[in-house]
């Protein structure tokens, strides 16, 4: 007997477009600018043409404001217009003014600093021993970044001259890349599966959620299944919600249920799959 059409599953299909873009910058030097001043309301200073895009720009520079109007009156002017011909074309823009003749303030070499102490053993006052590698580390820095490394050093139960560590539940790698975080407030170019694994957290919030929205973004029938189950262990609901919103639109479920990380979660975590089948039904009764 042939199926109904009402009992089959809707075939679902999805398309990408992606908007041509180009990026460029130009710098528009005015010398004497002084000079400029008092030039009236109305009247720019002109930069060079240049091109973008296969477009033609200028900036308009309006050193006593391009109007009378209240509120702008007074104040200078600055505008990206477009010189090509008949053409229509979005833009976004940033622009900015500079003053070359004031001091020019570098930049912050904060982070650079605090990345420069990563496994430098000068001022170290802690040592974790993580498998067979050791750490050094700066209780201070730690305790910054992490609640359980401050409960751990400055708590009421701590232990002032403590300085070695042993960490067992992580191995080395992921270990370095949890220091490389504190150390530097940027994932390190290592699997953030693996660090999505790691039992502890160290109440570092911030890094879990890197770790979440990279893993939301890598999604595949290989996968999907394993990540689910980390998902799930460590509480990360949008990465959950991704995995089986994944999972519910592949035409190719046998492909998750023949990879190898498939097993696991079905023993260890049945009520996932509870969650799987009930939103597979909501999702074809709408």
């Amino acid at each position: 007997m042939a199926a109904s059409p009402s009992s089959q599953s809707p075939r679902r299909t999805a398309s990408t477009c992606t908007p041509e873009t180009a990026r460029g910058t130009h710098t528009f030097r005015i010398e004497g600018y002084s000079l400029f001043r008092d030039l009236g309301v109305g009247k720019c200073v002109q930069s060079a043409i240049f091109s973008v895009g296969g477009y033609d720009w200028s900036i308009c520079f309006y050193p006593d404001g391009d109007t009378e109007e209240e509120g702008r009156k007074g104040w200078v002017s600055v505008y990206l217009v477009l010189k090509t011909n008949d053409a229509v074309v979005r833009a976004i823009y940033d622009l900015t003014l500079m003053n070359t003749e004031t001091v020019q303030v570098p930049p912050s070499t904060l982070v650079d600093n605090l990345s420069a102490l990563l496994e430098a053993t000068e001022g170290s006052d802690v040592t974790f021993n993580v498998k067979e590698e050791v750490f050094p580390g700066h209780k201070i820095i730690l305790a910054m970044q992490s609640p359980v490394f401050r409960a751990e050093f400055f708590g009421p139960m701590s232990d002032e001259g403590r300085r070695t560590v042993t960490i067992e539940e992580m191995q080395p790698a992921v270990f370095r890349g949890l220091l490389h975080f504190i150390y530097t407030d940027s994932l390190p170019s290592m699997s953030d599966l693996n660090a999505m694994s790691t039992k502890k957290w160290y109440a570092i919030e911030r890094m879990k959620l890197m770790c979440e929205g990279i893993l939301c973004k890598s999604l595949s029938a290989k996968t999907v299944a394993t990540t689910l189950a980390l998902a799930d262990q460590h509480h990360c609901s949008k990465l959950k919600d991704a995995c089986i919103e994944f999972m519910n639109s592949l035409d190719r479920m046998d492909d998750v249920v023949a990879s190898k990380g498939y097993q696991h979660p079905k023993r260890a975590c049945p009520a996932i799959f509870a969650d799987i089948w009930e939103r597979t039904t909501k999702t074809r009764r709408n």
